[in-house]
């Protein structure tokens, strides 16, 4: 986040995102679909997510995570069918327990090392081959974002020494 490009559209893309309604629909019997309108899950994903986040906050560190991190997650909160609240989960406590057969995967996501069953969680994930972890932007492009970094501090550097942007010194 240090590279003002890479800041400035993930805010850009986490702003948007925040500040977008999210709304559930449903099929009817006779196959039409009609949005849902007073269902306590919208409240909790739009407005009080239960957790000391605001939603806005909620959906602008899942969107972070979804892009430099592992994956966005939060743990649904649930008595019975009734979802009570959402919290998120920062990604550098997340950790998995997987099985190792390709074909019926299984996976325990571990919070701190407690285990918690997958489906307890809301996961967004970016290019996932598993469906429990992403590929972060940081993995597919740390080339890129290095020499975008050093290029970055290089030039701050000789500036702070005297010289100008082209490299000489005045």
């Amino acid at each position: 986040l240090e590279i003002p490009a890479v800041q400035a559209c993930l805010q850009l893309i986490a702003g948007t995102v925040s500040s977008l309604p999210i709304c559930l629909y449903e099929t009817t019997e006779n196959g039409d679909v009609k949005k849902v309108p007073d269902d306590p899950r919208l409240h909790l994903l739009n407005s009080d997510t239960g957790d000391t986040l605001t939603s806005v906050q909620f959906w602008r560190a899942l969107i972070e995570d979804y892009y430099l991190g592992k994956g966005g997650y939060a743990f649904i909160n649930q008595a019975w069918e009734e979802i009570l609240s959402i919290h998120y989960v920062d990604e550098q406590h997340v950790s998995f327990l997987t099985n190792t057969d390709p074909i019926f995967k299984d996976y325990k996501i571990l919070v701190d090392g407690k285990a918690y069953e997958g489906f307890r969680f809301l996961k967004i994930l970016r290019k996932t081959k598993d469906g429990w972890k992403s590929a972060s932007l940081i993995d597919e492009n740390g080339t890129l974002l290095n020499v975008a970094y050093n290029t970055m501090v290089y030039e701050r550097n000789l500036v702070a020494r005297g010289g100008n942007k082209r490299g000489f010194l005045q």
